[in-house]
């Protein structure tokens, strides 16, 4: 008889006893990675993965004999029983009656394996205590950044009966490993990426206290999505009625309204079709790259397409710019560099902004003689210019990346030119400066040129 064929219920029943075989009935699709080590017809020794409770899959190992001097089985796996247990007897019910394996291709051993990682994967986010993080909200104090109030978050646990506590989830509790055997791993390890974020920035925390949502760094809010993707749930604490998160990061932007006779740029978070501005919004982070969204007791949490300076802050939180009609005209003026940093729009369709200037290259030559000239390239937007390398920002019109489309229909050794003389001077009034003055936005002007006319003799 083959040895798997003598592994029948009798036979195993002299080594499991039988709550064992049952239990082991409901692991045999549990089992990863069944490999045979040894075959014969009287002895079987296989090694497996059998996922149990614990975060990771459990390691077996199965040896039976079987002939005329001894009927042995034996089992031992990693799991807390170790000798004889359900996985190893699930082992030897996947074993039986089967037949030899037949080899697989590379392809089958590369696929199983994946699918193998992947159940693993799986079963990281079902086994273990599961975790959440509440979120608090308190009156806004005299060292509060926004009138909405100052906001904490701290993780929890479900409690023995209801609820959700905080003891046995504390910060310290979460910071080590033995935190992905105890907790649900995958939301244990996205709530450690949270705690790296308060180390980073503090060399101690206070035990008990609940950290301010400032002190968990600039990628706060990704770092959320990630724990509520893992099953984290979000609490509303005190102050909060409902809590939630973006989908997406909010963008900043301004409204040009007419009131009256008079103008007002407002400017506001946008998420979808939703806006905030003023007492309605929390900064969170310096530069700020998190908002606190509040509508009474509702609170959305969100990240920035990119951080907001204080100056742009200042508008957001405080009152809208009120301009009369005798100022609106530079008003205008003055908010066409600024469009190009910020989102300008009018919802009543009462004003238009100006666009912001674009860059146009300069370039004065200087003749000292017919074979020597000198050479001064210059960025212009309006009445403001500057030298061609020079990092003066002008006030932040400057755009570089059109900069660099028309630099790049310039020849690079003649824009790197101060100076030229001989034959090159002759060559740049008779070809190149014609054809400078062909590009767009490029204006050639000449001082003193010579008068060069073609030979006749």
């Amino acid at each position: 008889m083959d040895i798997r064929d003598s592994l029948d219920d009798d036979y195993l029943a002299q080594f499991f006893d039988a709550g064992t075989m049952s239990r082991a009935v409901g692991c045999l699709s549990h089992v990863l990675r069944l490999e045979v080590v040894h075959e014969s017809s009287s002895s079987l020794t296989a090694t497996a993965q059998v996922v149990g409770t614990a975060p990771t899959p459990y390691d077996v190992q199965f040896h039976a004999e079987v002939n005329d001097t001894s009927d042995w089985v034996f089992s031992a796996c990693s799991c807390p029983v170790a000798r004889l247990c359900k996985h190893g007897a699930a082992v030897a019910l996947r074993l039986r009656g089967a037949s030899r394996p037949a080899s697989q291709p590379v392809w089958h051993e590369r696929l199983a394996r994946l699918n193998d990682d992947l159940a693993r994967r799986a079963q990281s986010t079902l086994v273990g205590t599961r975790l959440g993080l509440e979120i608090s909200r308190r009156p806004a104090g005299r060292w509060s950044r926004g009138t909405p109030g100052d906001f904490s978050m701290r993780p929890m646990r479900p409690g023995a009966r209801t609820g959700w506590v905080r003891s046995g989830a504390e910060w310290s509790d979460l910071s080590g490993p033995v935190a992905r055997s105890r907790f649900v791993p995958a939301q244990a390890e996205a709530l450690q990426t949270l705690h790296r974020g308060l180390v980073g920035l503090h060399t101690y925390l206070v035990a008990g206290a609940a950290p301010m949502l400032d002190d968990y760094g600039d990628r706060l809010v990704p770092a959320l999505r990630t724990a509520v993707a893992a099953g984290v749930t979000l609490l509303p604490g005190a102050g909060i009625e409902t809590l939630a998160l973006s989908d997406g990061p909010a963008r900043v932007t301004a409204d040009l309204t007419t009131r009256g006779e008079e103008s007002v740029l407002g400017v506001v978070a946008e998420v979808g079709e939703r806006r905030w501005r003023g007492d309605q919004v929390m900064p969170v982070g310096r530069p700020t790259t998190t908002l606190v969204l509040v509508e009474g007791d509702d609170v959305l949490l969100t990240d920035l397409t990119e951080p907001v300076d204080e100056g742009l802050l200042d508008l957001l939180l405080g009152p809208p710019v009120v301009v009369g009609a005798e100022d609106l005209d530079p008003f205008l003026i003055a908010l066409g560099p600024l469009s190009r940093r910020l989102q300008i729009g009018s919802s009543d369709g009462s004003l238009e902004v100006p666009a912001p200037p674009r860059p146009g290259l300069r370039l004065r030559v200087t003749w000292h003689s017919p074979t020597h000239a000198s050479l001064d390239w210059r960025w212009s937007y309006g009445p403001a210019t500057c030298p061609l390398a020079s990092t003066d920002a002008l006030g932040g019109v400057r755009d570089p990346s059109t900069e660099r489309e028309i630099l790049s229909t310039v020849p690079a050794p003649l824009a790197a030119a101060t100076s030229i003389r001989g034959g090159d001077a002759l060559a740049l009034a008779l070809h190149e400066l014609p054809h400078l003055r062909s590009l767009a936005d490029l204006d050639v002007v000449e001082e003193q040129r010579p008068d060069f006319r073609e030979s006749t003799a």
